[in-house]
């Protein structure tokens, strides 16, 4: 349940490496991204040793805190967590990893993990309206954080009257978490399939193509959304031709270009 973002390439080499990351950046920013580096690999116990080197070095830390809250909480011990998120609630701002870690603590149960199984499978199945119910109950007022927050806003985000709470969600969690992603091209997509919002997902999915792990995924959207818009007015042709600066081979959005310069 609690999964962590993988590193770049670059900061692995680094943290494997060693020397040059640390000649560029500050000891408790190296030991976060040690710390983070560990919880991916699933090494909890050298992943607390970087937590805990943070906290010698900052105490009120959230990210150190929430990490070994994390720990102590897969470790099944939920009244150590409680303890971090304590620690975490008694910051000033509240920081993000308060609601985080609280929200893992409170779907850890058996019982939690069971309904969330079931929301994620009335997706699945394209029951979008019944998984929002089924995400509902599980959050049970709680505003969504993490993981659960990007594929409760983009499932909802679909549904007959979701679109606005659903943007909003996404667009809160791309402020949040500016390295995910893929919570930025669920936010793109969505806004490329609605005819009001296309322009302004193209031009997003066009930015999102140069990103190495969604290029792909970005750069077919942003294609097919060109073709929801069909020929273009003088307005929307810019689009057109910045798709076909990456791409001059494609006839199709080539031609579609030209019809609508023919039609003025």
């Amino acid at each position: 349940m609690f999964r962590y973002h993988a590193l770049t390439i670059g900061l692995l080499a680094a943290l494997t490496h060693g020397a040059g990351l640390a000649e560029a950046i500050d000891p408790q920013s190296l030991l976060i991204q040690q710390g983070h580096f560990w919880q991916a690999q699933d090494r909890p116990q050298r992943a607390a040793e970087a937590w805990n080197k943070v906290l010698q070095l900052d105490p009120r830390q959230p990210e150190a805190l929430y990490g070994l809250g994390v720990i102590e909480l897969e470790a099944k011990r939920t009244q150590k967590a409680g303890d971090y998120l304590s620690r975490l609630k008694a910051l000033q701002p509240l920081p993000r990893q308060a609601l985080q870690l609280e929200q893992d603590i409170a779907l850890a149960s058996a019982a939690s993990q069971k309904q969330l199984e079931a929301a994620r499978l009335l997706v699945d199945s394209g029951e979008r309206e019944k998984a929002v119910v089924q995400y509902r109950k599980l959050l049970a007022g709680r505003e969504p954080q993490g993981l659960i927050a990007r594929e409760y806003y983009n499932n909802l985000a679909f549904t007959e009257g979701g679109w606005s709470e659903g943007r909003a969600g996404l667009e809160r969690l791309v402020r949040e978490r500016p390295d995910d992603s893929i919570v930025a091209l669920f936010l793109a997509k969505h806004l490329a399939r609605r005819e009001d919002t296309r322009a302004e997902g193209i031009k997003a999915l066009a930015e999102l193509s140069r990103r190495v792990d969604i290029a792909g995924d970005a750069d077919e959207s942003r294609r097919l959304a060109l073709t929801w818009m069909g020929a273009p007015n003088k307005a929307q042709a810019p689009l057109f031709e910045a798709f076909l600066k990456d791409h001059p081979e494609d006839e199709e959005i080539r031609a579609l270009l030209a019809k609508g310069r023919a039609q003025g």
